[in-house]
């Protein structure tokens, strides 16, 4: 995620070819986040 780094966060890793990605609340827990539509981002804020 850029330049964000959380660590000891349960996580699993899937091919590529299983689907998009998906950040749990494990990981977005340590930040204040809003989905910017118009942009297509999410932006972080470290809590």
């Amino acid at each position: 995620m850029g330049r964000a780094r959380v660590t000891n966060v349960r996580a699993v890793v899937l091919d590529k070819e299983q689907g998009m990605g998906l950040l749990g609340m494990s990981f977005l827990n340590n930040f204040v986040f809003k989905v910017d539509t118009e942009k297509s981002e999410l932006v972080l804020e470290r809590r």
